[in-house]
């Protein structure tokens, strides 16, 4: 709409400036039409009859002068008109160039949306083409699901009747193993009472190998005890041959003093 209104107004502007570039020369041909009017003795269409005498053409000489002072004072005025048009005129049509840039602009960026569309249109199509694919790939799936369930149930059945052949068997095999468990909890009852026996005894002898073991624990530590002992007193005879040797080495040096 705002492209459209400036247009429009750009339009009555020209229109305008024309209209004024004519009244301009109707104007200046008129001016002129009555300068020269008089050096022709023609008669013109507006003017007074009265040209004979001088005053009425000191009138109309006035009359005239004032009339070209107006008309060069519309003139200026239109002038300024003109130049504020032109201005307006070149302000529009740099909006105009500014539009049609824009418009230019609009139109690349439409065609980018468009391809770019055009674009997602295609892998939309690409995507339903692939959902499709899935999709038949998941019923074809789903049907082999359900064959192979309905044949595992067939041999699920078959299992169950080989089970329950087999329990039947298990079950007649746990009444001879608990008749063979009867046996062997007796047998296991005379072993117990053999090996509880063989316990007691077992524990008479280890009391006794604990009261050895006492006696024999005794005379280490006596034995120990003894050893510390002789310890001590070989440190203490060892000090007294020190202090001896000593002794000894003295009364030698004496000795020698002495000869000499």
């Amino acid at each position: 709409m705002d492209s459209f209104s400036e247009s429009t107004e750009l339009i009555k502007m020209k229109d305008k400036y024309n209209r004024f570039l004519k009244e301009e020369d109707s104007i200046t041909f008129g001016n002129t039409r009555h300068n020269l009017l008089p050096d022709f003795d023609e008669t013109p269409v507006k003017a007074p009859r009265l040209l004979n005498n001088s005053g009425s053409k000191r009138s109309f000489a006035m009359a005239v002068s004032f009339e070209e002072t107006d008309l060069r004072k519309q003139l200026a005025e239109r002038d300024a008109d003109v130049i504020l048009l032109k201005a307006n005129l070149t302000q529009l049509e740099k909006r105009l160039s500014s539009m049609d840039v824009m418009a230019r602009e609009a139109r690349i960026n439409y065609d980018r949306e468009i391809v770019k569309l055009k674009a997602e249109k295609d892998r939309e199509a690409c995507k339903a083409v692939e959902l499709k694919s899935k999709l038949h790939y998941v019923m074809e799936k789903e049907k082999n699901s359900r064959e192979e369930m309905q044949r595992l149930e067939t041999e699920l059945q078959h299992q169950k009747l080989e089970m329950d052949k087999k329990l039947q068997a298990a079950n007649k095999e746990k009444v001879d193993l608990a008749e063979r468990a009867q046996q062997a909890k007796s047998a296991w009852l005379e072993a117990e009472a053999e090996m509880h026996s063989q316990m007691v005894e077992h524990t008479r002898e280890i009391s006794d190998l604990h009261m050895k073991l006492a006696e024999a624990q005794a005379q280490l530590e006596l034995r120990k005890q003894l050893q510390i002992e002789n310890s001590e007193l070989q440190q203490e005879l060892d000090k007294l041959k020190a202090v001896l040797q000593q002794e000894q080495d003295k009364n030698k040096v004496c000795i020698v003093d002495v000869s000499i």
